[in-house]
């Protein structure tokens, strides 16, 4: 599946708050390719796209937003121990709304999602799906969902627990898709999400690693962030093929065993992250397609190590794989890369998200960085407390 629109209301810090993953102009020498469907033509969608804003923006919280998005057409429940939607409401007294829009390629079909939640599950769940024609933008899409043309519709499903007629007599539906359980979509797809956590263990979480780890990929990413490191191998001897020795220039080793660092002072937190980087710039190479989002997984690493990860990993990008990043480092915007590949967050009350190329601003004029340094978008943070107390 590939992201369209995202809409998030009363989500953690969003309020009325849209990500637009469209952009209506295609760029010639584009350095991100196929950013547009093969037989519609019109209809282009961000391949890559960096989220920047300084701490606390919302960056986290968004990533974590959109995996519940693809958990929840995938049809888990979103109210598990490990995530619980409900505990995400900003105001838990009314009700949070999250609509998605989105294509599967493989079929040329258009989906558009809307559900309603209050502290008891869905309240409204709302599904339209139809074919796209050879020629379709996104506002023509919009039109045609909005016109309800009917002949062009492949599936339209509504429910509304509170309505005799369209709660198909499930009123207790909790926080998982009921069109999903009626058998209304079915949507294959993969994705992957390694989020920025609080939590020292997750540096270390589930999926950090893979038994089938590709040894090369580890020692190239590795050695990278630590030029004392001199080789990575498997160790033989073990039956668990994800078990790993590390040797350094002046003799120390460390091991990785059983998906765990037994001496993990001997490497910095950014080679201690760099570990969760190889997993995930595998899958990326590895798969045809698929939804990829890395949460600030470089924030102590060097500019440089970060521009060079980022563009081997949006050059390793499926053909309708869509690849989304956060960060705090400004130097990012250096990459060649379109404007419409970036976009900002800014918190003052709720979370904004600012799409550079839709206010007009664009590299071909002055590049992003002098309009952030210059904070045109206001997004720089506010560190005018601390020079107070300088004073």
């Amino acid at each position: 599946m590939i992201f369209l629109k995202v809409y998030i209301d009363n989500f953690f810090m969003f309020s009325d708050t849209t990500l637009d993953l469209t952009f209506s102009k295609r760029l010639p020498n584009s350095p991100i390719e196929d950013e547009f469907l093969d037989n519609v033509n019109g209809l282009n969608f961000k391949k890559v796209c960096i989220f920047s804003g300084a701490n606390a923006s919302g960056k986290t919280a968004l990533s974590k937003m959109m995996c519940n998005i693809n958990n929840y057409i995938k049809g888990s429940d979103l109210a598990h121990e490990k995530v619980n939607i409900a505990d995400t409401f900003y105001d838990s007294d009314k009700t949070a709304k999250f609509t998605v829009d989105f294509v599967t390629p493989n079929d040329r079909m258009f989906h558009s999602l809307s559900v309603e939640f209050d502290s008891e599950g869905i309240l409204k769940e709302k599904y339209n799906c139809f074919k796209m024609r050879t020629q379709e933008s996104y506002s023509s899409l919009i039109n045609r969902l909005k016109n309800n043309e009917s002949a062009h519709r492949k599936k339209v499903f509504n429910y509304n627990r509170k309505a005799k007629k369209e709660n198909f007599g499930i009123v207790e539906p909790g926080f998982s898709s009921v069109a999903h359980s009626k058998g209304v979509f079915n949507i294959r797809m993969q994705w992957y999400y390694s989020f920025c956590e609080n939590d020292q263990k997750s540096i270390l979480g589930a999926g950090a690693y893979r038994s089938d780890l590709d040894i090369r990929l580890m020692n190239t990413i590795l050695k990278s962030f630590d030029i004392s490191i001199i080789e990575i191998n498997r160790i033989t001897e073990s039956k668990n093929k994800s078990n790993f020795i590390v040797k350094f220039s002046n003799g120390d080793e460390a091991f990785i065993i059983d998906d765990d660092v037994e001496n993990k002072n001997r490497f910095s937190r950014g080679t201690i992250e760099a570990l969760e980087l190889v997993a995930f710039i595998q899958r990326v190479i590895e798969a045809k397609s698929g939804t990829y989002f890395l949460d600030e997984k470089m924030a102590y690493s060097h500019s440089e190590i970060e521009q060079a990860i980022l563009t081997l990993i949006i050059s390793q990008l499926g053909r309708y794989s869509q690849f989304f990043y956060t960060t705090h480092n400004y130097d990012i915007l250096d990459l060649n890369l379109p404007s419409h590949s970036f976009a900002f967050l800014k918190k003052e009350k709720f979370t904004t998200i600012i799409h550079p190329e839709k206010l007009g601003y664009t590299k071909n004029d002055r590049g992003l960085l002098s309009y952030v340094k210059d904070d045109v978008f206001s997004t720089l943070p506010d560190v005018d407390k601390i020079y107070e107390w300088l004073q």
